[in-house]
């Protein structure tokens, strides 16, 4: 019973779909014109995540990160840091953050 109710739910699902009317001319047209809109467009302005003057002391971070110098990494860093990750965890301090990459830098050798 229970899957000839699904076979069921499945067809008028599908002819739900095949039965959607079709667009218009004057709909397509509407669409038409709005993407040559959106394209002809002035191109806004970059998004900018910081300033300028930040981008020398994060080139170094990363590129002392990359070489193993954590030293170099953590330069630019307060004592009262908070590490934050995407997934809810956290180190706060830089001594913690330290600690975490040194271990995490020296395992990966």
């Amino acid at each position: 019973m229970k899957n000839q109710l699904l076979w069921a739910f499945s067809l008028l699902v599908l002819f739900m779909i095949a039965c959607k009317p079709a667009a218009t001319t004057d709909e397509k047209a509407s669409a038409a014109k709005a993407d040559s809109t959106a394209m002809a467009a002035p191109a806004s302005a970059p998004a900018e995540f910081a300033d300028m003057k930040y981008s020398e002391t994060v080139k170094n971070g990363m590129a002392g990160l990359s070489k193993g110098d954590i030293a170099a990494w953590m330069a630019p860093f307060a004592d009262n840091a908070v590490y934050l990750w995407n997934g809810g965890d956290s180190l706060a301090g830089k001594a913690a953050i330290n600690t975490y990459w040194t271990k995490r830098r020296e395992g990966s050798r």
